[in-house]
């Protein structure tokens, strides 16, 4: 490598090593004084966001793919990350501490508003492949997918929905449960895969 080839290359590293550093040191920064560094930072480095945007502490939000509706709030050491995939929140999206939202590796996850995300769940829109058997999983790359969650919907704590699922608006998903297809709207839904248990009302809303 030619010295001008590394010249023109330690900018750039300077950069991303910064964005690294300031990522992580203002997750942490607590108080009201964190929050609002967090909101400028974050909207310094292009991430779509509405009003009144609240990121506690420990929050990482990773990536440009991100897009933020009104009133999101997003609890302790959360993770939303979309760097080579895309995640968008609608408006009035709560999602508690420990939970992980990602849409890396070419994957997608569209959520709607009024949408309440409990503590400890996985949302991750890709899984990896393993269909070689003579080649260790972890070289045999991801298959990405979507994932849609509609509006006013309650996802309880200790749930995980993988790439291909989808949740009705309106719909309940109850604690631990794994979601792995489409549940119908107007649900109430639970199990290892989760299923319907009963409707919220006697009309089933598409």
């Amino acid at each position: 490598m030619s010295t001008l080839s590394i010249s023109l290359k330690l900018p750039l590293l300077f950069i991303d090593e910064l964005n690294v550093f300031l990522t992580h040191f203002l997750a942490f920064v607590p108080g009201k004084t964190g929050k609002l560094l967090r909101r400028l930072f974050l909207r310094a480095r292009g991430v779509r966001m509405g009003k009144r945007l609240v990121l506690d502490v420990g929050v990482s939000v990773l990536g440009k793919g991100i897009s933020l509706g009104d009133d999101v709030r997003v609890m302790r050491n959360s993770l939303l990350c979309a760097e080579t995939g895309t995640l968008t929140l609608g408006n009035k999206v709560g999602i508690n501490s420990n939970s992980s939202l990602d849409a890396n590796d070419g994957g997608t996850i569209l959520i709607g508003s009024n949408v309440m995300i409990g503590q400890n769940v996985v949302i991750r829109a890709s899984n990896h492949n393993f269909s070689e058997s003579e080649k260790p999983i972890s070289e045999q790359g991801h298959i990405h997918g979507s994932i849609e969650i509609g509006d006013d919907v309650w996802i309880g704590s200790n749930t995980v929905i993988t790439a291909g699922a989808s949740v009705g608006s309106h719909c309940v998903i109850s604690a631990g449960s794994l979601v792995t297809k489409k549940l119908p709207a107007n649900t109430v839904c639970a199990g290892v895969p989760a299923k319907v248990i009963r409707y919220r009302s006697n009309e089933l809303t598409s």
